[in-house]
């Protein structure tokens, strides 16, 4: 029983812990700690897998003599995140159905490198040198190694045993270990011969007894799918590559002198024809290919352990965890037993703190172990993010903050009936309950209005009979010499040349700037396009009366929605342009006035720190004008540094690909949500964003709500539908009876 703290501590045997995140043991061994990312191996096809596989053997080569490493992958049961209060019907009900509050299991792996060296200069010297190697190697696999700090491997170290205490900065440049690690660790352990408790915490260490002759790349997986705490550690040390073949050279050479003395006897055995001793014909051809890999096929020796770790609130779950790890084992003909007698050691050696192991070592060269490859499927769980639903592998909630990535725009694609519109709305409904961002939505098939309705938003339809009216002309504190006038300005340029299917001359330019600004200073009242006409009217020059006449029908005439004062709140957080009877009159000027007014908004948002999200539906329609066209390109460029994000959706992949300025955005976007696909829309996208033969089959055949989402280098199978019970349900829904 190790009752206090201190006696923990000992057991660790570290004797120094320094501000750069290294550890040191009481053996002079240093390591440190780092993080890598999960990706989607079991999504690829079979090829992928391995290259996968081939490209994790170079990591494991690139390890260099003197310097052993340690991989850890940890599962752990951890809440998922709640929304924050207000609107508590609509809430309850999302928390319900994204499963906000609930517990899922998070997977983390991590990478410890040790060597023994004789102070900490030349320890980070050597330690940080092999880091930046495997580095380069695990960001070519699509994954990324991060260095721990001090701070994140003292909360490795509590995660490890389920505390998740809050980590405070240490402070001193170098520390003694019993001091800082004391604040993170079990107050006692009760250590049995077949298990222990830390604190109120069950756990039990195993260990990989006989692998047999095949290694298979599922087991990991499986084991740490299991639906309980889990971790793996997989703890390998390089033997030196001269001495690997010297060993089996001389091992060879053993058996051929056994089989030259065999022979002899035989000779001397009157009568006697028996062939080789088939043990010794088997060991002698895998001593043969075994020096034929080590000499020719680029393969390292390594002596590996492998040890799990099962945690569980009590004795029954526990003994339950170990039944299924057994029966995992079993599945793959693997040997795993539990360490009688051996938990304090298997206790040191997991901890990831960088003592190696030597419970059961093996002897495995890099093809072999390489199989253990340490990867499953892609997770994304960023802390404050978005909701998006279920990854269809790890049933964890996939959450997503766009300001994370290299840009925060985005595009949902799939076919009628996919659940494009219903993704949308999704996240619409997640960024409005869990932030205080504004939302703007362009929606050319009136799929919006409900939503907006019950979320308290302000719908503007767009038509000639509609009641509704926007002023082009409001702004903020606009003068003649805010840059909002000159913005107003160009606005009505571009109208003018829109409506008049060419380039203004340069005196129409000069009249229209003039009359602008002599209805600006006037000052009783923000000025109207109709203000501007009868201004254009009282002109003496030609140029003012064909100006005046191109905007009539919109100022005085029957389509005069942007004639008058504006009468609708433009200030809601929610803004829905319903454009599906806009016509083909208003069009042209209908869509100038609402990117303007869009733009217009990202920019006042950004001088209040507020971010702006904006949905543009049946996106492929705009790029058949060629200024909303050039808007869509500009803004697809210029949001991020506004703290906005656009998001584009359309079912029509192939017509929206026709556009140079489409394909553009479309493979600048670093967040794609991918639902089922027409096959020739997926055979374009495979070629722009590089899909795998295994992920364009998914996409072939994903019900409605399910998919691919490509955030970054991440590629994650989704699941995201409601229950059919859900009061939500028929805001979100376009399909008929919903």
């Amino acid at each position: 029983m190790l009752n206090r703290n201190d006696d923990i501590i000992s057991l660790l045997g570290i004797r120094k812990i320094f501000e750069n995140g290294m550890f040191m043991n009481r053996d002079r061994v240093y390591s440190v700690a780092a993080r890598f990312s999960d990706i989607s191996y079991f999504l690829e096809d079979e090829e992928e897998r391995k290259r996968i596989m081939s490209r994790y053997g170079e990591i494991l080569n690139s390890v260099m003599d003197g310097t052993s490493f340690q991989i850890l992958s940890l599962a752990a049961e951890e809440p998922d995140g709640a929304p924050s209060s207000g609107l508590d019907d609509i809430r309850s009900e999302y928390g319900r159905v994204s499963g906000s509050g609930k517990r899922y299991m998070k997977r983390r792996n991590f990478m410890m490198l040790m060597t023994r060296a004789p102070d900490e200069d030349a320890a980070w010297t050597v330690l940080h040198t092999a880091f930046r190697e495997a580095e380069t190697l695990f960001r070519s696999m699509g994954s990324s190694l991060e260095i721990l700090c001090l701070k994140e491997r003292l909360e490795l170290i509590s995660m490890f045993f389920g505390c998740r205490k809050a980590v405070s900065d240490p402070g001193e440049e170098i520390k003694r270990a019993n001091s800082v690690l004391r604040p993170y660790l079990p107050t006692g352990i009760r250590i049995s011969s077949d298990r222990m408790e830390a604190d109120d915490r069950h756990m039990c260490f195993l260990y990989m007894k006989d692998m047999g002759s095949y290694v298979n790349d599922g087991f990991i997986n499986e084991v740490l799918s299991m639906g309980k705490d889990t971790a793996v550690l997989i703890d390998s040390v390089p033997v030196n590559s001269i001495k690997a073949v010297r060993t089996a050279e001389n091992a060879l050479l053993g058996i051929k002198t056994a089989e030259t003395r065999w022979l002899r006897k035989q000779e001397r055995t009157v009568g006697s024809e028996n062939g080789m001793p088939y043990e010794m014909e088997r060991q002698k051809e895998e001593f043969r290919a075994f020096l034929d890999e080590l000499k020719n096929e680029d393969q390292k020796v390594f002596m590996t352990d492998m040890v799990f770790m099962l945690r569980a609130a009590d004795e029954d779950a526990l003994k339950e965890a170990r039944e299924r790890l057994l029966s995992v084992a079993g599945k793959y003909s693997y040997n795993v037993e539990t360490l009688f007698l051996r938990q304090r050691e298997a206790l040191r050696c997991m901890l990831p703190v960088g003592n190696s192991s030597d419970i059961s070592r093996r002897t495995m060269i890099t093809r072999t172990l390489s199989a253990l490859v340490p990867f499953r499927v892609a997770d994304r769980t960023d802390e404050g993010g978005i909701y998006y639903g279920r990854n269809r592998l790890s049933e964890n909630g996939i959450r997503i903050r766009r300001n994370e990535l290299l840009n925060g725009n985005s595009f949902i694609l799939g076919t009628s009936g996919s659940g494009k519109s219903f993704m949308a709305k999704h996240e619409i409904l997640s960024v409005f309950l869990n932030t205080d961002a504004d939302i703007i939505v362009i929606d050319p098939e009136r799929e919006y209005p409900l939503l907006s309705e019950k979320l308290g938003g302000e719908t503007i339809r767009l038509s000639s009979d509609s009641p509704s009216h926007i002023n082009p002309f409001e702004y903020e504190e606009i003068n003649s010499e805010d840059t909002g006038f000159s913005e107003k300005v160009d606005l009505m340029l571009s109208i003018f040349s829109e409506l008049l299917k060419r380039e203004l001359t340069p005196m129409e330019k000069s009249v229209t700037d003039r009359c602008m600004m002599k209805i600006f200073l006037k000052g009783a009242h923000t000025p109207t396009l109709t203000d501007l006409y009868e201004e254009l009217l009282a002109q003496r020059e030609e140029e003012a009366g064909v100006l005046a006449l191109s905007i009539e029908l919109f100022s005085k005439g029957t389509f005069s929605l942007f004639g008058k004062s504006t009468n609708v709140d433009m200030a809601n957080r929610l803004l829905v342009f319903d454009i599906k009877d806009i016509g083909k009159e208003l069009r042209t000027i209908g869509m100038l006035i609402v990117l303007d007014r869009i733009l217009r908004r990202i920019e006042e948002n950004r001088k209040k720190n507020r971010n702006t999200y904006v949905f543009i539906d049946e996106i492929y329609l705009l790029f058949s004008n060629v200024y909303s066209s050039e808007f869509l390109f500009s803004l697809w460029k210029r949001v991020r540094k506004y703290g906005a994000f656009a998001t584009g959706i359309t079912q029509n992949v192939e017509d929206l690909l026709q556009s140079h300025h489409a394909r553009t955005m479309l493979s600048n976007s670093e967040l794609l949500v991918l639902l089922c696909q027409a096959p020739s829309d997926l055979m374009e996208l495979k070629k722009l964003i590089r899909l795998t033969d295994a992920e364009c089959d998914l996409l072939l055949s994903a019900g409605p709500g399910e998919g691919i989402i490509k955030a970054g280098s991440d590629i994650i199978p989704f699941v995201n539908r409601y229950p059919a019970d859900s009061s939500l349900l028929p805001y979100m829904s376009t399909s008929p009876g919903a």
